[in-house]
């Protein structure tokens, strides 16, 4: 299919409508001013003025948290979320009926300030377990067809939701709030409407979902490196939103207008790295999205409205990660034959529990009013932290889970030849060009007197180069050299075997 063909497809497809508007619903509650009941979070119970973070961010967050860890144990008892239909409408009708909950219009119906803020948090804690209940599902479906629709579907949906609700916004806020809280049965539809369209007829969906769970022991190895990743990079959104969500009254509008900006050139920038440049995940996210978000605790120390400019920066960065992280999925699904929903759970439930972590410790910070010197200091400290991260990362082994071997963006059934892997290798194991010229002659399995001819080098020059390729690369044989060669383009060439 062609690059044109895809994107086409992309738009086309209940899948677009419904992931779009999901995000919209998720943006507008929780990224805006729109749900923010400053005057129901006022006569909320004791508990809630005691936690740093705001009352509707708690409780939603937490029972979010909790509902995906549910599903997460639910997930190595069923193989597909897909196969209960009952989910769906359960999902859609809890989120729909916690957003009215949160909305301005019936708390001021209700007959007492205490029983709106009780109401302000019951609708906090449905939107929770319901949207739980939905990104679960929407990551299920995409995990199951691919890294490349799962990537265009990302990208494409968030591109569409961003300005979409920055139009939201704009209208009256009772009207507003209304129409944000139908969104959930919408995107709930548009699922449902794949399902009908499918038919099962897809062989990927097939082979993600229909893993039998019963008679296979949980994996735990290839799913550590994801929840560390996705922890990772869900406490660095969280600590950012903590520190800076107490934006004065004045500058709260251009936050919020910001993030608009940010999350379209994130998910632009991704679909620029993965498909046009072809970058791997390593450079994906290590080389890029970690400086990125760094780049955006440069600005803690400045006062408003300088330092809003810190979390867009940094929603940038975490938007591209995301999309990335979304991507890593249906790898880690196809390659160990994971069921789609499981790693789905993993991967969710890992972001989120890293975001409601981080913004606690972060407002909790924010709350003992740091002086600009404080703010400077944490600035540095987080960099540092995201840097080294980062540079570890880049300066490990290669992953024995091939994640840095693979190119979301490449065509289907892209051809990994065997040059490419070893110099995918070399790089990574930072061998000098002369090295690099003997790495790939012993890997083609050449031995020390043709590398001495081929290359017109001493055998005393080559047995030097060649302990020092088999240091870096850390083997003490040809023969494990030539496996772990062979090892490495086996993992690769099996992800890209799965149609895409």
């Amino acid at each position: 299919m062609s690059k044109k063909g895809f994107f086409e497809e992309l738009v086309r497809t209940p899948d677009f409508v419904g992931f779009s508007t999901h995000w919209i619903w998720i943006w507008c509650v929780f990224w805006s001013s729109l749900f923010y009941n400053t005057d129901a979070a006022k006569n909320t119970p004791a508990l809630f003025h005691a936690l740093p973070i705001e009352a509707l961010w708690a409780t939603s967050l937490s029972s979010n948290v909790a509902t995906l860890a549910v599903l997460l144990i639910l997930s190595y008892r069923i193989s597909s979320f897909f196969k209960y239909r009952s989910i769906m409408a359960v999902a859609a009708a809890t989120t729909s009926i916690g957003t009215a909950l949160l909305s301005r219009p019936l708390g001021d119906m209700l007959a007492t300030p205490e029983l709106a803020a009780n109401a302000y948090i019951l609708g906090g804690v449905l939107t929770g377990i319901g949207s739980a209940m939905i990104v679960v599902l929407w990551g299920e479906h995409f995990t199951s067809l691919g890294m490349r629709k799962t990537m265009g579907f990302c990208a494409a949906s968030f591109i569409a939701a961003a300005p979409a609700c920055f139009v939201i916004e704009l209208a009256p806020a009772e009207f507003a709030q209304s129409v944000v809280s139908i969104m959930p049965i919408v995107s709930m539809l548009c699922l449902r409407r794949f399902r009908a369209d499918s038919k099962g007829s897809d062989p990927r969906r097939v082979k993600a979902n229909d893993a039998d769970v019963g008679k296979t022991p949980p994996k735990f190895a290839p799913i550590i490196p994801l929840v560390g990743l996705s922890l990772f990079f869900g406490v660095s959104f969280g600590i950012m939103k903590g520190l800076l969500a107490p934006a004065e009254a004045g500058y709260i509008h251009l936050r919020d207008l910001l993030n608009i900006p940010a999350i379209v050139a994130g998910s632009l920038a991704i679909i620029i790295a993965a498909q046009v440049h072809k970058m791997s995940f390593d450079r994906l996210i290590y080389r890029m999205a970690m400086p990125i978000m760094a780049l955006g605790f440069l600005f803690l120390p400045l006062s408003a409205p300088w330092g809003i400019f810190g979390t867009a920066l940094h929603q940038f960065g975490y938007q591209y990660s995301y999309i990335a992280l979304w991507t890593i999925w249906p790898f880690i699904s196809a390659h160990n034959s994971i069921p789609a929903g499981r790693v789905t759970c993993w991967g969710i439930l890992s972001i989120q529990a890293g975001q409601l972590i981080g913004s606690t410790l972060g407002a909790a910070i924010a709350s003992t009013d740091p002086t600009p010197f404080d703010m400077a200091m944490l600035a540095a400290f987080f960099i540092f932290v995201i840097l080294i991260s980062s540079l570890f990362a880049i300066d490990k082994t290669p992953s024995s889970y091939g994640w840095d071997l693979v190119k979301p963006g490449e065509d289907d059934n892209p051809a990994k030849k065997f040059d490419e892997v070893c110099a995918f290798v070399a790089e990574r194991c930072k061998l000098s060009p002369r090295e690099r010229e003997v790495f790939l002659l012993l890997a083609k399995g050449r031995n020390r007197p043709y590398i001495c001819s081929e290359l017109t080098i001493s055998t005393e020059t080559a047995k030097t180069h060649i302990k020092n390729v088999y240091r870096k690369t850390g083997v003490h044989s040809h023969q494990e050299l030539l496996d772990m060669v062979e090892k490495t383009q086996q993992e690769t060439l099996r992800t890209t075997q799965i149609p895409q």
